[in-house]
């Protein structure tokens, strides 16, 4: 197939001259023909060069190059039969002519068609490849034996291997593509997403994040998959936890300071009072409930480390994640979001920031639920070196807004 393939290829780049030589031909042919001896006919000889201009020529030319190599050879050829009638010659010979020149056109078209397929095919592959060994992730495939079949260089970074992956047991790396791959999965095709343990081989276990499916093939099951370390995930997540532990630590610390404060100063208050009583403050006891009202001040009035805001917090971003967190849940309110293209960076904490709001959005949510318009709007805007965030819903509001910051409302 590759000799026929570079043969019409060779027979494409040089078309011209071989319908030059394949005229010159049949002109040759024809003067042979009227030229030789009676009852001596040279008319096979046309079938060559229609067979070699069919190739390049459409349908309805091959039939007519065809049909004129009939009559020729009817008017030039001796035939040896005057008596015969030269209508049926000159029909069969046609329809010869004819038959073989469609045959060679159409496998030669087939096979212009068979290259050029095979060309993207092969580009296309050299483009999977490169993005194959070119990517950042892990890429993976693994065949019904459970051995690794391919493999790029992240994969072979992520697990740490030094030599080759390919022919190696994926077990070895990643167990849980070995379960999945005996569960013989012919008839049916799987694709999700798993986190797992990894080995590499030096001993060291790893969190894996895998997208991963499963195909069908004649060979049996394969599996093709995307890994990626998830250690550093983790380690954020666990930050991000003890951060949002420390948040919350925080607050509290400070409402226990502020009841604290509030206590301290009535006792503070009782105690002055007491000490104007005659005799009293001369009293042990009433010294020494001097003393613990001090301490109390004293306790009231520490503080814990503030978070450090230098920094500053990209609002656009906390509001761009927020909206990621937000809109997938809520199919059946209209959201919208006049967020502008760049804000100036705000001071406080990235997530608590995030969460005061997606509290005010799902405080917006609860007021909409019984509602028939449900139409949520975040706004922000520069206004008078502060950046403002408003959060409107087409909710009934607050019922008695001079209420909303008392205690226990």
């Amino acid at each position: 197939m590759q000799g026929l393939t570079a043969f019409f290829a060779y027979s494409r780049a040089h078309q011209n001259r071989l319908l030059a030589v394949g005229a010159a031909w049949i002109v040759l042919i024809a003067t042979l023909d009227w030229k030789v001896e009676p009852h001596l006919s040279l008319g096979i000889f046309y079938l060559f060069p229609i067979l070699l201009m069919a190739g390049f020529l459409t349908r309805m030319e091959t039939v007519a190059l065809a049909s004129v190599c009939a009559i020729l050879r009817e008017v030039f050829g001796s035939v040896g039969m005057p008596d015969s009638p030269a209508g049926p010659r000159v029909i069969l010979v046609g329809v010869a002519f004819v038959g073989s020149a469609l045959f060679v056109g159409e496998l030669s078209r087939n096979t212009q068609l068979m290259a050029e397929h095979l060309d993207r095919m092969r580009e296309g592959d050299e483009q999977i490849r490169v993005l194959i060994e070119t990517s950042p992730a892990a890429i993976l495939t693994a065949g019904s034996d459970g051995k690794i079949l391919l493999a790029n260089q992240a994969a072979h970074h992520l697990l740490g291997s030094e030599q080759s992956l390919e022919g190696q047991p994926v077990a070895r790396y990643l167990p849980v593509f070995e379960r999945i791959l005996e569960q013989k999965l012919e008839n049916q095709r799987l694709g999700t997403r798993v986190e797992c343990r990894g080995q590499r081989p030096n001993g060291e276990v790893f969190l894996a994040h895998a997208w991963f499916s499963v195909y069908g093939t004649a060979a049996g099951p394969k599996l093709a998959a995307i890994v990626a370390d998830a250690a550093e995930d983790l380690r954020d997540r666990e930050r991000l936890g003890l951060r949002s532990t420390e948040t919350a630590f925080r607050v509290l610390s400070g409402m226990v300071s502020h009841e604290v404060r509030n206590l301290s100063g009535a006792a503070a208050v009782v105690h002055t009072r007491l000490g104007r009583l005659p005799g009293l403050a001369e009293s042990e006891d009433y010294k020494a409930l001097g003393t613990l009202v001090e301490g109390l001040e004293k306790i009231a009035a520490a503080k814990l480390q503030p978070p450090d805001e230098s920094a500053g917090v990209n609002l656009a971003a906390v509001l761009d994640d927020l909206r990621i967190l937000v809109e997938p849940s809520v199919n059946e309110v209209a959201m919208a979001w006049e967020i502008p293209a760049r804000l100036p960076r705000v001071r406080g904490d990235r997530h608590a920031l995030l969460q005061v709001f997606l509290n005010l959005t799902n405080n917006s949510l609860r007021a909409m639920a019984g509602g028939q318009e449900k139409k949520l709007t975040l706004t922000a805007a520069v206004e008078c070196g502060r950046v403002v965030v408003r959060c409107r819903d087409s909710g009934p509001g607050v019922a008695a807004p001079e209420r909303l910051f008392q205690p226990f409302q």
